[in-house]
């Protein structure tokens, strides 16, 4: 979820003091926290009110803490089986005899095709 800080309710991005600022992004940053979520600051701009107010772009996401990036090689002939092979092994959904497991894992029109 993306949030803009220093930013009035109707959209004018009038801006807060660093102060201000700085102190908001440390409470959202507490509260992601306790939710087991990371913060991250995209950006911070100066604000339509002038010098010494900024406003803040900020991604707040759950953490991935069971994340493993793992690469898998498969060989095999054509119609053997390798992408439901992996789109059974990645989704932990059956095929349905029809390709449906593979559709997860095609990314490019040829492949589906």
């Amino acid at each position: 979820m993306m949030y803009c800080l220093g930013v009035q309710d109707d959209g004018r991005p009038d801006g807060v003091s660093h102060e201000e600022l700085t102190e908001t992004i440390y409470t959202v940053q507490r509260m992601a926290r306790q939710l087991g979520c990371d913060v991250v600051v995209l950006r911070v701009a100066r604000g339509s009110r002038g010098v010494g107010y900024n406003m803040a772009e900020v991604l707040v996401r759950r953490k991935l803490s069971d994340f493993l990036d793992l690469r898998v090689c498969v060989v095999g002939n054509e119609d053997a089986g390798k992408s439901t092979l992996m789109g059974v092994l990645t989704s932990g959904d059956l095929d349905d005899g029809e390709g449906f497991a593979r559709m997860d894992v095609l990314r490019h029109r040829h492949e589906i095709e």
